[in-house]
């Protein structure tokens, strides 16, 4: 559990559009995933925004001080384990005791939800101990990470979950690539009106902002997939095509008829990593992922 390079800017930008991190919870202790070589451009950038001069960041350390240095007044940590010296003992897979509840001005997942087996519980619980105007803020896997924890999540799910029926309003999502600096705004499939897929050749994590707006009861009324709510139940219509999601040339394509799936991945990671002509998805789905310049 911790917090790239990605994710770090992330909280900075939430920063600078007015989120408060007076009382903070992470779900875990965060690590700061941060490299001697990238640290200094980070420090810089902490300290371009900061309202809390002098705050030094660790390569490899705690991600607490970027925390700290975004204004939080105390940093608390939720955990089932003291292993790490969490500040509050839960396991997330039960409801949450009703004092935890609107108490931080800010929760933040910096890849916790992934490992707990109950994620409507705990989904529900990192929701429910927001405050009122408070946020909460997410970095989780989407593509590409099967074996890292029991899930992977498409953005569907929280589109609907982060919902003003639940009492949330989604303000922004990114999907990035794991080592590329780049991030790409994701469409709302309820907007677009079509699946949202993310098929890429390397690991994808999509980063998240919500506002609470008022209690409401989360879930209540289980959230349904927007194709089906929105068009197959009420239209009537055909199945949505999906997006292309050829992410080789066509010739690795017809390759992939020949050979074993493990071996053609394979090649695509290499493709990826030694910067080879191999098509950029989001660019190419452009109607679902918008550039974005930080």
């Amino acid at each position: 559990m911790g917090i790239d390079l990605n994710t770090a800017r992330f909280l900075m930008s939430a920063y600078e559009d007015g989120v408060q991190f007076d009382q903070t919870l992470t779900l875990g202790k965060l690590t700061l995933f941060v490299n001697q070589t990238d640290l200094p451009a980070l420090q810089a950038s902490l300290d371009r925004v900061t309202p809390t001069p002098g705050v030094c960041l660790t390569a490899m350390g705690s991600a607490e001080p970027v925390i700290l240095g975004l204004g939080a007044q105390s940093v608390d940590s939720m955990d089932k384990s003291d292993f790490e010296g969490a500040t509050l003992l839960h396991d997330m897979n039960l409801p949450i005791p009703n004092n935890y509840k609107e108490r931080f001005s800010v929760v933040c997942d910096g890849g916790t939800l992934e490992h707990i087996f109950n994620f409507p519980v705990a989904i529900k619980n990192a929701m429910e101990m927001v405050k009122v105007g408070g946020h909460l803020i997410i970095q989780t896997p989407t593509n590409n990470w099967s074996g890292h924890g029991f899930y992977q999540f498409s953005p569907e799910l929280y589109f609907r979950v982060l919902s003003e029926q639940n009492g949330f309003r989604l303000k922004r999502m990114v999907v990035f690539e794991w080592g590329v600096n780049k991030w790409y705004e994701v469409a709302d499939p309820a907007i677009v009106r079509s699946r949202v897929y993310v098929v890429n050749s390397c690991r994808a994590s999509l980063l998240i902002l919500a506002e609470r707006l008022a209690v409401a009861a989360i879930n209540h009324t289980p959230p349904q997939q927007s194709d089906y709510a929105l068009i197959k139940w009420t239209e009537n219509t055909p199945t949505l095509s999906p997006v292309s999601v050829s992410t080789a040339p066509a010739s690795s394509m017809r390759m992939g008829q020949k050979i074993a799936t493990p071996l053609l991945n394979r090649m695509r990671i290499l493709k990826h990593r030694f910067n080879r002509k191999v098509p950029n998805f989001f660019l190419q789905n452009s109607k679902f992922f918008t550039p974005v310049d930080r």
